[in-house]
């Protein structure tokens, strides 16, 4: 049996694994990246004052679980007071985390990418119901999200 390395991280019922092996090969996932989450201090600053927001806009589940380890590290609940808040992500699987790892139901899951996230976050709000969303986000940068909400006037 020919053993295929795929260099990515596992997920359950991971469907190119699933695929290989159906196919009679043997398929191992190696991640190929690690996250280091940095400046978690002033996340959890951020995120324990909701009322400085209108909502969050997750664009990854990495922005997601580096909510979790801020709210982790700060031993209190920061996430709570953000349950009524305009809260957006870009994806199913970025709408599943953040259900499943910090209780919040964001819109936005069937936006599929950050571009069409801002179209919706444009209808839904109008720019004098809100203020300014937190957006914690990784230094890898394919959209400016928070540039092209601003000429939209939001």
């Amino acid at each position: 049996m020919t053993l295929v390395l795929l260099l990515k991280t596992e997920k359950p019922n991971d469907s190119f694994k699933k695929a290989l092996e159906e196919n009679g090969y043997r398929a191992h996932c190696i991640s190929a990246l690690e996250f280091c989450y940095i400046n978690l201090e002033e996340l959890a600053e951020q995120l324990n004052s909701p009322e400085e927001f209108s909502g969050i806009i997750f664009t990854s589940q990495n922005a997601v679980e580096a909510c979790a380890k801020a709210q982790s590290a700060s031993k209190r609940d920061l996430i709570g007071k953000w349950k009524d808040k305009f809260n957006y992500v870009v994806g199913e699987a970025t709408y599943t985390k953040a259900k499943e790892t910090l209780g919040l139901d964001c819109k936005g899951a069937s936006s599929g990418n950050a571009g069409k996230l801002v179209g919706q976050i444009v209808s839904d709000l109008k720019p004098e119901e809100t203020g300014k969303f937190l957006y914690p986000k990784t230094s890898l940068k394919t959209i400016d999200l928070a540039g092209r909400l601003a000429q939209e006037g939001n």
